[in-house]
Parts: structure tokens; sequence; C-alpha cells
């Protein structure tokens, strides 16, 4: 490697430090870091951070406000004498008010606040704060795009989706694909570090054609293994006046081997409550080519319900906003036993996502929740991570199978 190409890595890598004396919260928030290409060291104490500090040169600092040795208010002065540069969160066990206030302490010594984080550490929230604490990435060109759509670059995740019909077994239903860029010199970067600039170039038609080629060739041969396995793909937004689309990814489908009925496209709220005709023609004719359409990111839109009652959906996802919270927070229960009863009362299939914990989980199949995916299942793994994933599950903890993909409603509910 050039000594130019490595600097641009060096002067690129975020580097985060976690102080907790819980070595097990440090652990798992070192996990989520890594996770997100952010070079990640968690340490017990005060004194670990003040060893490493000038050293390591943290672009991120993760405080725990008890931190042992030295209590977060006393650390948050001491950063202020560093001219610390590094963004700094803030959490602990204490209420919001305490952590808010320790938020406008550091920030009246100078230091650039990312945001708080409440204990027990919820993923999705972490994961959120730290994508938004990294140092803005250099913006991807127009020929790195090319090289990557052409080079093999472009690669896939998949979260699994389980079943809550049955609790005993909970067997894997099928998966999401989730598109991811292997940057020769960046390393994986995730969607909203490239997806913009892939609009930008007016590239997100080839880059989608390249994320149903490789998500079809893996269905193929799961479903292959496993009969009745589906699995969800994202579609763009702007994608949705093309009127030729529906023929092209089914003929997609069809060149894999792959029936459109094994397959469920993803439209978030913004982009489907757009009651244009031409996403009406191609979301309709979708649904006449067998495809499932799932209503993705439900709850955080203005959605209407007479437009959702004029959708063709098949399918509606609780955001992870509101799954994520509904173990401690009453409102997001309510909010998500609505959406539930609503999607049942619609004759549609109600998956959630942001499952983080088995409470939640338990919670969802209770109230009638169809799927459901997230961290308490497993991150998103590649093909192959996936094939291990599923033997482990299947020997280990449950059946992998297939059980029936039509909602159970309840008497006098549309099907």
């Amino acid at each position: 490697m050039s000594s130019e190409k490595m600097a641009m890595m060096i002067t690129a890598m975020q580097r985060m430090l976690i102080v907790d004396p819980d070595r097990d919260t440090g652990k798992a928030l070192v996990t989520l870091a890594v996770d997100l290409g952010i070079e990640a060291r968690a340490v017990a104490s005060a004194g670990d951070l003040i060893e490493l500090f000038a050293g390591w040169q943290p672009t991120m600092v993760c405080l725990n406000l008890n931190a042992g040795d030295m209590d977060g208010v006393e650390l948050i002065r001491w950063l202020s004498e560093q001219e610390c540069g590094a963004k700094l969160i803030i959490m602990g066990s204490q209420d919001g008010k305490v952590l808010n206030t320790a938020a406008n302490l550091a920030t009246a010594r100078h230091l650039e606040v990312a945001g708080t984080l409440r204990k027990p550490i919820v993923a999705d929230e972490a994961i959120a704060l730290f994508k938004a604490s990294k140092m803005k990435p250099e913006a991807v060109t127009l020929r790195e795009i090319e090289q990557a759509l052409g080079n093999g670059e472009i690669v896939l995740r998949y979260q699994p989706k389980i079943s809550l019909a049955d609790m005993r077994v909970l067997p894997v239903q099928g998966v999401e694909a989730l598109v991811r860029w292997h940057h020769p010199a960046r390393g994986l970067l995730s969607p909203d570090q490239f997806l913009g600039a892939v609009a930008l170039h007016g590239l997100m038609g080839q880059l989608t054609e390249r994320v149903f080629e490789i998500a079809f060739a893996d269905l193929a041969r799961w479903v292959r293994q496993w009969p009745g396995f589906t699995m969800a793909v994202n579609v763009p937004g702007d994608l949705l006046s093309d009127l030729a689309l529906p023929d092209k990814v089914e003929a997609r489908a069809r060149a894999a081997g792959v029936d459109p009925s094994m397959i469920v496209l993803e439209i978030t709220e913004s982009v489907a409550l757009d009651d244009q005709p031409a996403t009406l023609d191609v979301l309709t004719r979708m649904r006449l080519k067998g495809f499932a359409l799932a209503l993705d990111d439900f709850g955080t839109g203005y959605s209407s319900l007479v437009e959702l009652y004029r959708m063709p959906f098949s399918e509606i996802k609780i955001d992870r906003s509101f799954v994520s919270q509904a173990e401690r927070d009453q409102d997001a229960r309510t909010i998500v036993r609505s959406i539930v009863g609503l999607g049942h009362n619609l004759g549609l299939r109600v998956v959630a996502e942001g499952v983080e914990t088995a409470k939640i989980l338990s919670f969802l199949a209770e109230i009638g929740c169809e799927q459901a995916q997230g961290y308490y299942i497993t991150v998103p793994l590649s093909a192959e991570a996936f094939d291990n994933f599923a033997l482990r599950w299947s020997a280990q903890k449950h059946h992998l199978r297939v059980v029936s993909d039509r909602p159970k409603l309840k008497p006098g509910h549309a099907a």
C-alpha cells in the first residue's frame, strides 16, 4: 500500500474510547462501534482513559458519569483542560435531566457533545448516536462509484426474520437484504455514507440492479434448502416512477430461478404514500406479478389511513424507534400494539424491526405480531455467515422451518 493511501486511511479512521466500569457494557459498545467501521477500545476507569488519551487520540469519547475512580463531572473538566477535540457521548443510569445537565456542562466547557445515552443501553439508540458522532467522511466520487459497481465492491448483509407464530421454535422465515460498499481504502461503508452520492450521480438504478442480482442469487440457493424462504429487498423511491420496473424485477427474479412470491419489496413510508399515478401503477403491477409489498418504517411519517387503504401493500414494518423502546416506555408499547391491530384489520402481515431483548420479543408475540428482526436475534450477516447462523439456530436453539406466510387474523378480520 502506498504511503499516500495509508495516510488517507489513518486520517479517515474513527477512534472511540469508551469509559465504563461495567466491562460487559464496554464490550457490547465496542462491538456496535466496530460494526460501523469505528476502531474502538473500552476501559474501566477514568485513569485508564487519561493514560491512553494522548497517545491514542480518540475522535469520540463515550463516557459513563460513574467512571469509578473519578466522577463524570471531574472527567469532563479534565477533557476540557486538554482542549479535547473529540466528540463526547455522555451515558449513565441517571435520569435524563442529570444526563442533559452534564451535557450542558460539557458544552459550557467548550467540548463538542454528540448526545446522551441512558443505561441500560438500547442498541439502536447507540448505533444512531455513533453514526451521528462520526467525522463526516470525504464525499465519494463518481469514479469511485463506477469502480464499485464494476469491480464487485457492492456487497450485501442479511438480517434474519423469525416467525412469532410459535414461540417454542421461533423458526427463521426469511431475511432482509441490506446493501454495503466494501471500499478498498475506507473499509465497509454503510448506506448513509454513499447512497446520497449514488442518487446525486443518477446511478441508483444501476446500484439497485446489482443488489437484485446478488440478493436473488442467494435467495435461489436458500429456497432450494428451505422451501418457502423469503427475502425482503428495499426499493429506492426515485425508481417508482419507472413504469418498466415491475418487468425488470420480474425478469431478474426469473433469471435467478426465484418465484416472485418469495420476494418482499420494501418501500419507505414517505415515498409509498405518494399517490402519483406512476407510483400506483408500479406498485399495483408488482402485486399482480406476485411480489409482496411492505410499507417500511411505518409510524415515522405523516401517513394517511385513506392512502394506506388505497395502496396494494401486503405487509407493514413497525419502525425500530417504537419497537426498541417498548420494554420500558408505555407510550411506545401502545403505539406498537395499535399498529399491529391496524395491520390485522387491513389484512396485512406485521413485522417488527429493532428487537433487542427477549421481553420485547415476547410482547410482540403476545399482541400477534407475525415476524421480528433485530440485534436480539443477530446482527446483519454475510451470506456465508447466515448459513452458519441458520445451522446454529436450528441445532442449538430452535427448529429452522418455514411456517405459513399468511397472517393469522382474528375472526371478522379481512383476509
